[in-house]
Parts: C-alpha cells; structure tokens; sequence
C-alpha cells in the first residue's frame, strides 16, 4: 500500500457498479467540469513548458487536484440524493480519458522542455509507456468484448487503479517542478522524486491492469453464454 491509499475512496464492486441506477444522470455535472478542465489546464501548462516559461508547476498541480471530483460527486449524490448532479454513467470514463489526456499532454511537453533535466524526462518516459501500453491494452480487450456482446466494455475503477494514477500525476507533477526552479540541489532532488513516484505508478498501475483480466474473461464467458442461449 502507497502513501495515496487513505485517500483513494468511492471504489465499487462489480455487482454494485452493474446495478447503480443512473436514470436520472444530467448530461453534465460539477463533476463533470472539473474532469473536462484537467486536459485544458494541462496543455496551458505544456505550453509554458516548451517554451521554457516558468509557472508551469501552479497550473499542473490544479489540473491535477481537478482529479478529486468523485469526492465531489459523492458529496452531491449524498446532499442531493436522487437528482442525478452527482455519479453518473459517464463520469468513470470521462475521468479516464481526461487522466490519460492530461498526462500525455503534459508528459510529451516535458519531453520537449528546454529546462527540464535527464531525471524528470525519464520518470514521465516511465508513465508515457505505461500509460500508451494501458491505452492499447484498453483498446483491444473493448474490441473482443464488443464483438462477443455488442457493448462497450464498462469497468468499475480499482484502488489499486487509482492509487497508481495518483502516483503517477505526482511523478508528472515533480517533472514538471523542475522546470520552475534553478536551484541545482532542489532540481535533483525533484528528478529523485519523480523518477520514484513514475516508477512506483507504472508498477502498480501494471498490476491494476493485470488484476482487471480475469474479470473480463468472466464477462466475456457470460457474453458468450447469453448469445448462445439466444
């Protein structure tokens, strides 16, 4: 267990995750809009980034917190239960393809950062192969899904899942304070944690995905069965 672990919260079974009843979901929620402004406020900071302004850490770092709006939701499902402003269907996936917009923005900015060191272009190296191995992966286990059961393939977000992005925007984050900072001691020491931060996220982000197989083999099987019995 990481440092982020007490943080992570909202987890859902599976069972709990199929049967959540979203009928009164509103096409967007204030959930909604801290998830679409993560990749916004990503790419103003890659800006700065390339071109070597400092300043760019205070947008990441927002961008970044902009990743606790299932707290939000569930604050609002529990105030205003039944309104559909909290949880929705679509807020588990937007929030994926927001984190991974986000990072890849900003992890190829940093790539190109005049005054970005060797250590923190290597930790977001880490998290960008990651992160493209997760996506692929993603991808290709939706198509056998969607072939075998016509639907989209619908998961419930891990602990362990979320605790690795955690990790990993904090390693992105660490990467991108470097950039802010001529201090020789300090830009060390930020590239230390980055790389440490990257390498535990992908490790575990690597595992949370592994942990995901066997589950969608099962819905895979029962797809499988239903078709047959049709």
């Amino acid at each position: 267990m990481g440092i982020f672990r007490p943080f992570i919260g909202g987890v859902k079974t599976q069972e709990e995750f199929a049967y959540e009843d979203h009928r009164n979901d509103k096409p967007v929620t204030p959930a909604d809009l801290l998830t679409i402004s993560r990749p916004i406020l990503a790419a103003q900071a890659a800006a700065m980034l390339i071109r070597g302004e400092k300043g760019a850490f205070p947008l990441f770092a927002i961008a970044a917190a902009t990743d606790m709006e299932g707290k939000l939701a569930r604050l609002i499902d529990k105030c205003l239960p039944g309104m559909g402003y909290g949880a929705t269907e679509h807020g588990a996936p937007w929030d994926t393809y927001a984190d991974a917009s986000a990072l890849l923005i900003i992890g190829a900015a940093t790539m190109r950062a005049p005054r970005v060191n060797l250590a923190g272009k290597a930790a977001m190296g880490m998290i960008l192969g990651q992160e493209g191995l997760k996506a692929g992966w993603a991808l290709y286990r939706n198509a056998q899904y969607s072939e075998v059961s016509g639907e989209r393939l619908s998961l419930p977000a891990s602990a362990a899942g979320k605790e690795a992005m955690a990790e990993k925007l904090a390693g992105a984050g660490l990467a991108v304070a470097i950039n802010d900072t001529d201090n020789p001691a300090l830009r060390t020491g930020l590239g230390v944690g980055a790389l440490y931060f990257a390498g535990s996220g992908a490790i575990r982000g690597e595992q949370a995905r592994r942990e995901y197989e066997p589950l969608i083999d099962r819905m895979m099987a029962e797809a499988e069965y239903h078709q047959d019995r049709i």
